[in-house]
């Protein structure tokens, strides 16, 4: 009995220490990594200076407000474009923002030292790239196009559900399984863009133009968001995963021939839209230089969210996202408010908005707790 009791004692301590070692092991490489990146934190190939990267809350900190920052800066310009008077040039837009992100990419691919990719030997196939701007560009295209017909409060909503076909792609393209609490989120999601659309529909003064039928706009966003969920899965199995291209690669690639896309469409579609939009431009200094501006805070969103995700996971890049979402509409109800009312529908929809971004945080939470157990 004593042999035994002892045999079993070592065992369990064993076991123990064993457990204590893997939990050790763990902690040394969750360190390693952290100062791994704390050392490899760069924007524009500039490292975030070492007082800010040396304190996990000032860094969170830091870099949530400058996406969302940038989030807004671009789309309060975005919108202020569309508010002077005689623009009508949605389409045009998505020119000079291909052009400017592409010149965007360039710059930090340059500035990056060959850390984030290489122009002239791109990490993915050139087709691939060309696959992934037809995605991009329809993405831009659809979802600016449909700004004749609808607000930009609801267009910033109609965005927001971006992960609705993107889960049934995933679901049928991947075969990838979802939680109840996905499931549940996508569906308070759907039914908040529909009450805050329905209430714009019957506020906005677009839909009271001769000639302007919301359903356009409705159309146009789902075109946008489908483009958007193909974007996503394609360059994530195809341009990432494959073949390991940096997102500034992508992004490059992706944009200059997004840009090559707009100048063709127009051209054979609309010629007298690629003509006249780029006359109104070069009258109206201020629309090209704020559009520009709108671009570039678009790219650097980009950049931002992506280093919340490198350093963090994607549960709290889900949490500022929803911030910069909210944040972007109350700034162009705020300061863009010109005959636009916001009432107790709204406040219903943008409430669903929220609390599908909460479920959303609170599903990817459990899962990361789950892989970390």
């Amino acid at each position: 009995m004593s042999k035994s009791n002892s045999t079993s004692t070592k065992s369990k301590t064993k076991k123990l220490n064993d457990g204590r070692n893997d939990q050790l092991k763990k902690i040394k490489e969750s360190s390693a990594s952290m100062y791994a990146l704390e050392n490899e934190l760069e924007v524009f190939g500039f490292e975030i200076p070492s007082f800010i990267r040396n304190n996990y809350t000032v860094l969170f900190i830091t870099l949530a407000s400058c996406h969302i920052v940038a989030s807004v800066v671009f789309a309060f310009l975005q919108e202020k474009v569309t508010h002077i008077e005689g623009f009508k040039y949605s389409n045009f837009m998505t020119v000079i923002e291909t052009l400017t992100l592409a010149v965007c990419a360039f710059l930090e691919i340059s500035l990056s030292g060959g850390k984030e990719g290489s122009i002239s030997a791109p990490n993915a196939p050139i087709f691939s790239y060309v696959i992934l701007s037809v995605c991009t560009f329809g993405g831009m295209y659809c979802t600016n196009s449909g700004l004749k017909y609808i607000s930009y409060p609801t267009r910033i909503i109609f965005k927001g559900a971006k992960p609705v076909p993107t889960m049934i792609m995933e679901y049928f393209y991947v075969g990838k399984i979802f939680t109840s609490a996905e499931v549940v989120s996508v569906m308070i999601l759907v039914l908040g863009i529909i009450i805050f659309s329905a209430a714009d529909s019957l506020t906005s003064s677009k839909f009271g133009k001769s000639g302007t039928n919301p359903m356009m706009g409705y159309a146009f966003m789902c075109g946008g968001v489908i483009f958007d969920s193909f974007t996503s899965n394609f360059e994530k199995k195809n341009i990432f995963r494959k073949h390991k291209a940096t997102h500034c690669e992508a992004m490059f690639f992706a944009s200059l021939f997004g840009f090559g896309w707009s100048l063709l469409i127009l051209l054979f579609t609309d010629p007298d839209m690629l003509f006249d939009g780029f006359y109104f431009f070069m009258q109206t200094p201020e629309a090209f230089l704020w559009l520009i501006l709108s671009s570039i805070g678009a790219y650097m969103s980009v950049v931002f969210v992506l280093l919340l995700i490198k350093v963090y996971s994607t549960t709290y890049a889900e949490c500022v996202k929803g911030v910069r979402k909210i944040c972007s509409i109350m700034i162009s109800y705020l300061l863009l408010g010109q005959n636009k009312v916001f009432g107790i529908y709204h406040l219903c929809g943008v409430t669903c908005f929220v609390a599908s971004s909460a479920t959303t945080v609170y599903s990817k939470a459990v899962q990361n707790a789950k892989k970390v157990a």
